[in-house]
């Protein structure tokens, strides 16, 4: 119990220095960037916020908005949801604008807003000069210049003349955001204390990850279940997740809000891309793999299924249902559904529902029943045909109190009888050519060790001799596995979990020894493949047994089985021992790592060992049962 709560508080403590690597890394992406648009736009220093570079644009943007609005035709439209009041007059249309319902002229605007301590900004155009006060500081400052000077103090760099018209704008405090005037707030406080939070940022971004490089094994484990997590949300929401993102991204880019752009990349962009490369790592490239379009497909066919293809007519059969299913249900319910859309009659309407409940009802009872019966024809054929063939006796639905059931039956455990005896044989056998292989190889291994003590120094006729009684131990390995039953065999369907159950079970022992631990991630029974279940066995027990010799001391052994396609993937992953490739064990371990081969390869899969960085991996394929 002590175990299973550090276990659980060790991977809280890794999940939040996950968490606070990725929330460092996207503040320090963000404040970074922004710092250095920041700088870039304001190159003199600023006292506060009204006299930064976005303040200025912002506040022409308004006035441009509200000239438009009084000088021309189209309705007026504010550029951002910011808390101003304005006013604004045209000469020559006489239109008026104002934020206020109770003021109706520009003295009782001035009157209620300029001194208002609610408003810290305060800006007036009329006769070709801006006027008005800023008390961002703490203290009112009134300014006053003509449109030509404004342009760099007030406007954004921009001349602004406002014929016949005279605008009034007054801005409450804002808040920290990213759009108007709330951006100036986060422009200046980026200019003031850009450094220090990069400072901390980097800090905690680098610590973080440090301990996330240094524990590893468990980072590896949480990836997983996030791989494993990741896999079961539909491939069309992953899709849909990504066009979203990827469009809003494009929108931000093209309209060149630099700042907000960076800061939606470090916010959505980065966990997801650490999703996906969880995904891809551990979960054999399942990122599209889980799809509701494809279980959609498999329940379809699992329904066509429902009568085994198993003879001609029975393929006719399915053909002839499916015809019924298309031509009997789906273009009526068509037909019914474009005339309710086209013409819109209620009686269309009702009959359409009635007709496709009620056929879809019959048509399913039908072809279940009707594929039942066909079925159980077929399974009687293959019963009387197998006695020409001289195969093994198949399944069959016949009623248990039939003369051709018990018959059927008895034949049956007669088989059973004779693979089991012929089976017991080929263990057996294989299990003495096993010893003697295994004699044989560590004679070669003690030679080695022989012929390294002589070293140098020895007699050429010494070192020809020991390398003839190599070459003779090597020319008795190939004959043993030439004349070994392993070129013979018995292919059956077989449970590989049960095989893998039964051998970790015997070498418990050993690995106990070795102080490993096992962590398995392993599927539901069963995992059928079609292979000699001795060969399966032997292959097995040479995988264990070289993980308990040359794994590591006190570390722990990743054991995984999962499907990929039409093949069982068994992978093995253990920290390598530093002796496990010194002189003869190296070639002990070779030897075996070969023979396990052999086994797997003539059942028809593949074994492959690859080794990198201390990290041992075995992977093994062998194809699934149909």
């Amino acid at each position: 119990m002590a175990k299973r709560i550090v276990n659980i508080l060790l991977t809280a403590l890794m999940l939040f220095f996950m968490l606070t690597t990725y929330l460092s890394g996207a503040l320090l992406l963000a404040v970074g960037v922004g710092y250095g648009t920041a700088l870039k736009n304001n190159p003199d220093s600023v006292a506060n916020y009204t006299r930064t570079a976005s303040f200025r644009r912002t506040t022409g943007e308004y006035m441009d908005a509200l000239y438009r609005a009084v000088s021309g035709d189209e309705p007026l439209t504010l550029p951002y949801d910011d808390d101003v009041a304005f006013f604004a007059y045209g000469l020559d249309t006489n239109r008026v604008y104002c934020s206020d319902g109770a003021v109706f002229d520009i003295p009782s605007f001035d009157e209620k807003y300029m001194n208002s301590p609610s408003y810290i900004y305060y800006l007036k155009y009329s006769s070709a000069s801006f006027r008005g006060n800023d008390k961002a500081s703490g203290v009112t400052e009134t300014f006053d210049y003509s449109y030509t000077a404004a342009a760099a103090a007030v406007c954004g760099n921009d001349v602004r003349y406002y014929a016949d018209a005279a605008i009034i704008l007054a801005a409450e405090p804002p808040a920290y955001g990213l759009r108007g005037y709330a951006y100036s707030r986060t422009e200046f406080f980026l200019l003031k204390n850009g450094a220090q939070v990069l400072f901390v940022a980097a800090g905690l971004f680098l610590t973080s990850l440090a301990v996330l490089l240094t524990a590893r094994t468990r980072r590896r484990m949480i990836e997983r279940s996030l791989a494993a997590g990741w896999s079961w949300i539909f491939a069309e929401i992953k899709l849909a997740a990504v066009a979203v993102l990827v469009w809003k991204l494009a929108g931000f880019l093209i309209r060149g809000e630099t700042t907000a752009f960076w800061a939606l990349t470090a916010a959505a962009v980065l966990p997801l891309a650490y999703l996906i490369y969880c995904g891809i790592r551990y979960e054999n490239g399942g990122f599209f793999r889980v799809s509701l379009i494809g279980r959609a497909y498999a329940l379809v066919r699992d329904l066509y299924d429902t009568v085994a293809p198993v003879s001609t007519p029975l393929r006719r059969f399915r053909r002839r249902a499916a015809a019924l299913m298309v031509f009997g249900i789906a273009l009526p319910a068509l037909f019914f559904v474009l005339a309710d859309v086209l013409v819109g009659l209620e009686a269309v309407r009702i009959s359409a529902a009635v007709v496709l409940v009620v056929d879809s009802v019959v048509a399913v009872l039908l072809f279940r029943r009707y594929g039942k019966l066909v079925n159980d024809v077929g399974a009687l054929t293959r019963l009387t045909s197998v006695f020409e063939q001289g195969g093994r006796l198949p399944e069959t639905d016949v009623p248990k109190n039939d003369d051709i059931r018990r018959l059927a039956d008895n034949l049956r455990r007669y088989d059973e009888s004779v693979d089991a005896a012929a089976e017991r044989k080929i263990q057996e056998a294989s299990l003495r050519m096993q010893q003697v292989y295994e004699s044989v190889d560590e004679i070669k291994a003690q030679l080695g060790t022989l012929c390294e003590m002589l070293g140098d120094g020895a007699s050429p006729e010494a070192a020809g001799q020991a390398r003839s009684i190599l070459e003779m131990a090597d020319d008795m390995q190939r004959e043993l596995l030439s004349e070994s039953m392993l070129n013979a065999p018995v292919l059956k369907r077989m449970d590989l979990l049960a095989a893998m159950d039964e051998v970790l079970n015997a070498k418990i022992a050993e690995f106990s020894a070795a102080r490993l631990r096992v962590r398995s991630r392993l599927p539901d029974p069963p995992a059928y493949i079609t292979a000699d279940y001795a060969h399966i066995r032997a292959a097995l027990d040479i995988l264990f047994t070289n993980t308990s010799l040359y794994a590591q001391a006190g570390t722990e052994v990743e054991i995984t089985l999962e499907k990929d396609g039409q093949n069982w993937v068994y992978t093995v992953e253990n920290e390598e021992s530093p002796y496990a490739y010194a002189g003869a064990a190296g070639a002990a371990l070779a030897a075996r790592l070969n023979m396990a081969r052999e086994y797997v390869s003539l059942n028809g899969g593949t074994l492959a060992q690859e080794s990198d960085n201390g990290r041992n991996t075995v992977i093994m394929r062998l194809p699934a049962a149909r």
